[in-house]
């Protein structure tokens, strides 16, 4: 039998054996995997994610904060990310039509006060 305990077919009864002819030896380990390609990081100074060297919270593509919807005013076609109701600007509707029959634009209103007299 088998006496090298490395073998897999190692015998602990065994008292005479000779390891090069009766012991089996497991298949040798896969070879370790290929390194990991090194980190992306964005170099465009105009980025949100900016970074001189690689930085594990900043990597990967470049992200540009703005309004990304089309029917804004302000449009950013370079924007990765934003929010329609805090970077976009849209069109003003236009002013509704007063309702009153009498309503006349002319006429205005003066709220200043010149003097103040309590009695």
């Amino acid at each position: 039998g088998c006496i090298d305990s490395v073998a897999i077919n190692f015998d602990s009864q065994a008292t005479a054996g000779s390891a090069a002819r009766h012991c089996v030896y497991a298949a040798p380990p896969n070879p370790p995997p290929p390194p990991s390609p090194p980190p992306v990081y964005c170099d465009d100074v105009l980025a949100d994610n900016y970074a001189t060297a690689p930085v594990p919270e900043l990597s990967g593509a470049c992200r540009y904060c703005g309004c990304t919807d089309t029917a804004a005013l302000n449009f950013d076609r370079n924007a990765t990310y934003g929010s329609p109701l805090r970077q976009c600007s849209y069109p003003s509707p236009p002013p509704s039509p007063p309702l009153a029959a009498n309503f006349d634009f002319a006429v205005t209103l003066d709220m200043s006060v010149d003097e103040f007299d309590p009695d």
